[in-house]
């Protein structure tokens, strides 16, 4: 079993982040597709890392950088969103990612009620790995001019 370790992501991740966020498949998948500009990357990260509304975190294999999820909380609510780096896509971890930050997440946040994701209706791997990870599919959503299929997960309360 692959062991992932998952971490806050700080400035010294800047690069790995910026180095994955415009990769030619995370630019096809994300709702907002043109390339990123590292001055402006700099910038959203130093803003958003310091934010209580986000939380990312670095997704580690044996020390080597894997990916990031990102959660944007509103309240009770965080979206989720998500990359691999392509040394690690197709190797079936995605459902694992997802389920293994969502557990972070709780663990960081408490009173958290539900995880939303929304993804391109043709991002195949992504739809598979949510649904695995227990999202169940809501509908479709429009999305900055972009029809995107919704996926939720409750939390359960103990």
């Amino acid at each position: 079993m692959i062991e992932l370790t998952y971490r806050q992501a700080d400035l010294g991740d800047t690069d790995d982040l910026y180095r994955l966020s415009n990769e030619k498949l995370v630019r096809i998948n994300s709702i907002h597709p043109e390339n990123i500009i590292y001055e402006d990357h700099v910038k959203w990260f130093q803003r958003i890392s310091s934010d209580e509304k986000y939380l990312i975190l670095v997704v580690e294999l044996a020390g080597s950088f894997v990916g990031q999820v990102k959660f944007k909380i509103d309240n009770s609510r965080a979206t989720i969103s998500l990359s691999l780096d392509t040394l690690h896509r197709g190797m079936g971890i995605g459902w694992k990612v997802i389920s293994e930050s969502v557990e972070y997440l709780i663990k960081m946040k408490k009173g958290m009620s539900d995880i939303i994701a929304f993804i391109k209706n043709d991002n195949i791997a992504s739809i598979r790995s949510f649904e695995k990870a227990g999202f169940l599919y809501i509908g479709l959503e429009d999305v900055n001019g972009i029809t995107l299929s919704r996926y939720a997960k409750a939390i359960e309360r103990l």
